[in-house]
């Protein structure tokens, strides 16, 4: 009897084995760069302009030089910035007023959005 029950454990195993394999979910971790100096890089369908925000020939020019003109620039597909991991996410940003006598207030946010 017990040979009986020890020759069908082998495939009951294999099967939950594979079962286990095809249900993990396959998780990947997500970086990319944006380095303007590289022709074509603000032209991606990535980047989203809103308002008088534009892509320069380096730069992405957020307003013009004019008062009032206002500008925003996002990133089109959603970003997962925590997971449980325990890994944080890292973003560098280098911002450099045309003018940089005059006062030029502005700020940046990264804004949370829910899908």
């Amino acid at each position: 009897m017990a040979m009986v029950m020890g020759s069908k454990s082998p495939p009951l195993l294999l099967s939950l084995a594979y079962l286990l394999c095809v249900c993990v979910a396959h998780v990947t971790s997500l970086s990319f760069d944006y380095n303007f100096s590289i022709p074509g890089v603000l032209n991606s369908p990535d980047i989203k302009y809103i308002s008088n925000a534009s892509p320069g020939s380096d730069r992405i020019d957020l307003t013009n030089d004019t008062i009032w003109s206002t500008g925003c620039v996002a990133y089109g597909p959603p970003l997962e910035l925590w997971d449980d991991t325990g890994k944080v996410a890292s973003f560098t940003f280098a911002i450099k007023p045309h003018k940089a006598q005059q006062h030029q207030p502005g700020n940046l946010t990264i804004q949370r959005t829910s899908n």
